[in-house]
């Protein structure tokens, strides 16, 4: 009795520990597609009743594999340093909203996934407060940075 026991208990163990923990939620394909993606993600109207939605947040995902973490977090740096020329071209334009929507969503969802997105939104913010000559920001870009992660805040 007591073998069959500890062979029921061997058999088990690993088929329980399989159901421990939570899957790794996959990252939205649209946060793998590069620059081009986070900024086709950024020129859209926050709607999260529409289906396949994706914001900058929900491109990061708890448990995220490295490889999906490395491209997905690639391209929101690369987005935020194309947006941060461009608001520094035009600091009234849209291009420093994007960026604040982009920064707030980063680390609204970054404070939920359990330290692993931390450095990411570390990289973004630096992208994203990037001034050429250490110079402060114009204060129109830094209007559209609240305004961005206003709506960041609303969106959830």
């Amino acid at each position: 009795m007591r073998f069959s026991g500890l062979v029921a208990l061997v058999v088990s163990l690993p088929l329980a520990l399989a159901g421990c923990g939570s899957e790794p939620a996959d990252t939205p394909s649209e946060c793998l597609g590069g620059r081009a993606a986070i900024l086709r993600i950024l020129d859209r109207p926050p709607d999260p009743a529409s289906t396949g939605f994706a914001t900058p947040g929900s491109c990061l995902v708890s448990s995220q594999p490295a490889g999906e973490l490395a491209n997905a977090g690639g391209a929101m740096v690369a987005a935020a340093q194309t947006l941060n020329a461009q608001g520094h071209r035009d600091p009234g334009g849209v291009a420093p909203i994007r960026l604040g929507y982009l920064l707030g969503s980063v680390r609204s969802r970054a404070a939920e996934t359990g330290g692993i997105h931390d450095n990411l939104a570390e990289r973004i913010e630096a992208a994203v407060l990037y001034s050429p000559g250490g110079r402060p920001l114009p204060p129109a870009f830094e209007r559209g940075l609240t305004t961005g992660e206003r709506e960041a805040e609303r969106a959830g």
